[in-house]
C-alpha cells in the first residue's frame, strides 16, 4: 500500500509537471484560449480555499480566506483564475514555516480586484525580486526537498496579463 501511495503521488506530480509545460507552451505560442466571463470574486476564492484549506492542513499551516470585502464582479477566465490563486496559494503553503499562516484575501482597487496571498514564508530577498517571474528559475529551492518545476510564476504572470490583469509582490 504505501509503494502504491507512493507511486500515485509520483504520477500526480509528473501530471502537475507536464501540464505546466504544456499551459507555458500554449503562452508561449499564443493558442491559449480564455473562456472570459463576468465573475463573482468571493465565490472564485471559495473555490481555491476549499483546495488550499486542505493542503495547508496536510502541512500543518493554517490556511484562512478573508472574504468580508465588498467586492465588484469582474471579467476573467474561471479556471485560469483559480490556476492563478492556487499556484499563489500553493507556493505560500510549500515555502512556510512549521505551524506558519497563509491567507487570501482581496480588495477593489482601481476598477480592478487585487487578491493579496500573505504568509509567514521567509520571503525573497529585495536582491531576487526580479527574478520571481522567471520559468524555471527557482531561486535556489532546488537545492531544497521541496517540489516544483519554478514555472508556476511565470504561468501566473502570463496568465494574469492575458485575462488584462496584473501581478506582483
Amino acid at each position: 500500500i504505501r509503494y502504491t501511495k507512493n507511486i500515485m503521488q509520483a504520477s500526480e506530480h509528473l501530471e502537475s509537471i507536464i501540464n505546466d509545460v504544456l499551459d507555458m507552451a500554449r503562452l508561449e505560442a499564443g493558442h491559449l484560449n480564455l473562456n472570459c466571463q463576468t465573475l463573482d470574486c468571493l465565490e472564485i476564492m471559495t473555490e481555491a480555499s476549499r483546495t488550499l484549506e486542505l493542503a495547508a492542513s496536510k502541512k500543518g499551516i493554517l490556511f484562512t480566506a478573508d472574504t468580508s470585502a465588498n467586492l465588484p464582479s469582474i471579467v476573467a477566465d474561471r479556471t485560469r483564475l483559480i490556476q492563478v490563486l492556487l499556484n499563489l496559494g500553493s507556493n505560500a503553503i510549500k515555502y512556510n514555516i512549521r505551524n506558519g499562516w497563509v491567507q487570501l484575501s482581496a480588495i477593489p482597487i482601481e476598477g480592478m480586484v487585487r487578491f493579496i496571498v500573505r504568509d509567514t514564508g521567509p520571503g525573497i530577498p529585495a536582491e531576487r525580486h526580479d527574478q520571481v517571474f522567471q520559468p524555471f528559475n527557482r531561486l535556489s529551492a532546488e537545492l531544497t526537498e521541496i517540489e516544483g518545476t519554478g514555472i508556476g510564476l511565470a504561468i501566473c504572470r502570463r496568465l494574469a496579463h492575458a485575462m488584462n490583469g496584473r501581478i506582483g509582490f
